[in-house]
């Protein structure tokens, strides 16, 4: 059953660029034979710091030359500025992204070890517009149930 509810959310997603997944997980984290598997930006605030970093890092880069730098001239001035919130906003994105690697989401992460030792979680993203015709295949294809994330952008939320 989980393959036929894969095939027909691909089969969708020829349609839309705005559904992913869908991931396959057991009991614990563990994997479904022959399934894509959860990767960790499903289950930690990785993506979410990771943008956070790069904002904060080319903020703290421009700081650092504003106090520390020392200008010859306009174009140089702005170079400065330019490679230094480029350079922070990279180490910070890579920095974010390591740190929230290790906050788990604990909801999603309490769901994967609730889930019974013969059923299988199934994690799906999905627009507002093709919203019921997934919900609609997950029930047909026997879903027992279907949990809703209402965030308006959910890349985006900040911690």
């Amino acid at each position: 059953m989980a393959r036929q509810a894969k095939a027909s959310l691909q089969d969708i997603s020829g349609t839309s660029n705005l559904i992913g997944g869908p991931w396959f997980s057991q009991n614990g984290d563990q994997p479904v034979e022959g399934l894509p598997t959860v990767d960790k930006a499903h289950t930690s605030y990785r993506e979410e710091l990771a943008v956070s970093g790069i904002l904060v890092g080319s903020v703290i880069g421009a700081v650092t030359v504003y106090r520390f730098g020392a200008s010859a001239d306009s174009v140089n001035s702005f170079m400065s500025y330019l490679g230094a919130s480029t350079f922070g906003a990279m180490i910070f994105w890579w920095l974010g992204g390591l740190l929230g690697g290790r906050i788990a989401r604990l909801s999603l992460s309490r769901k994967q070890t609730d889930v019974p030792p013969n059923e299988i979680l199934m994690i799906t993203s999905c627009d507002s517009a093709s919203k019921e015709v997934t919900k609609r295949i997950i029930h047909d294809l026997g879903g027992v149930s279907i949990d809703e994330h209402k965030d308006l952008m959910p890349n985006f939320r900040w911690v």
